[in-house]
């Protein structure tokens, strides 16, 4: 696995997340639908940084691993999806 990919998927899944599934994606998805915050914080904006972050991986990063790059583009559609909801 690519280093700089898997700390970027560590940082949007966590396992002490409070929030099914473990994901900034689903923190964002939950703050929506209830208005209320997860860890008393927004994570809208963590979304939109890592939707860029993961988009210049892709396009920096042509020729890694088709595992990493499905990923890296699942991930990315992930997170669109809960920041357009």
């Amino acid at each position: 696995k690519d280093q700089q990919l898997n700390t970027r998927m560590d940082e949007l899944y966590r396992q002490n997340a409070q929030i099914d599934p473990k994901s900034t994606a689903g923190a964002l998805r939950y703050e929506k639908e209830t208005g209320t915050l997860v860890g008393g914080r927004s994570h809208s904006q963590k979304v939109s940084d890592n939707i860029s972050g993961l988009q210049q991986w892709l396009k920096d990063n042509p020729n890694s691993s088709t595992y990493d790059r499905q990923i890296a583009e699942q991930v990315l559609n992930d997170l669109k999806n809960a920041l357009e909801m």
